[in-house]
Order: C-alpha cells, then sequence, then structure tokens
C-alpha cells in the first residue's frame, strides 16, 4: 500500500508570515507607546503635537515603522532620545511579553 504525504508547506508559510507580522505589530506598538511616555517624561511637551502624532505602520516585508510625523520631532530625539530610549526599554521583557500575548491568541 502506497503512502500518501500532505505537504501543507504553504499553509504553514502564510500562518507564520501572519503570526510574525502580528508579532512585530505589538512590539511596535509597545515602542511607540513607550516613546510617549518618553516625551512627557522628558519635558518636552508644548502643545502636545509631537506625542499626538506618533504612528505605527504595518509590517511590510517583514519591517515595521515606528515614528512621529512631527516636523521637529527629528530634532527633539537628536537633543534629548524617546524613541531610541522607548526602543531600549521595551527590549527584552516587554518585547517578550507582547510577543507572547499574540501567541496565545
Amino acid at each position: 500500500m502506497p503512502t500518501r504525504v500532505v505537504w501543507y508547506g504553504d499553509k504553514v508559510k502564510r500562518e507564520v508570515r501572519a503570526d510574525i507580522d502580528k508579532a512585530l505589530t505589538a512590539v511596535a506598538l509597545q515602542i511607540e507607546g513607550q516613546a510617549r511616555v518618553e516625551i512627557t517624561n522628558n519635558g518636552q511637551i508644548d502643545t502636545g503635537f509631537m506625542r499626538a502624532s506618533g504612528y505605527t505602520k504595518p509590517p511590510e516585508k517583514g519591517v515595521v515603522v515606528v515614528g512621529f510625523a512631527a516636523d521637529y520631532a527629528i530634532f527633539q530625539e537628536l537633543r534629548n532620545s524617546f524613541l531610541f530610549r522607548a526602543a531600549e526599554r521595551v527590549r527584552g521583557n516587554d518585547a517578550e511579553n507582547a510577543i507572547a500575548r499574540v501567541v496565545r491568541r
């Protein structure tokens, strides 16, 4: 009796890619939220526009973007980092926890 092999590779790839995108988004949103906290902690709020201009772009080809649209945000980042510091703070346990929440769903 011949053995029949059923290949689910393409389906598995799609599902894994979707889970990776969800995990990347979860970590990016953690970084965005922490960056807003850093802006407040750094005393970089005048009108609140920069803090409100934060955004996270959905993953594309395994890359997710976290940014702040205020035109002066780059100068504030260079003067007193908020985005890099947020990424550093989220790295490790916070990122692992965000990924674990996505995987458990």
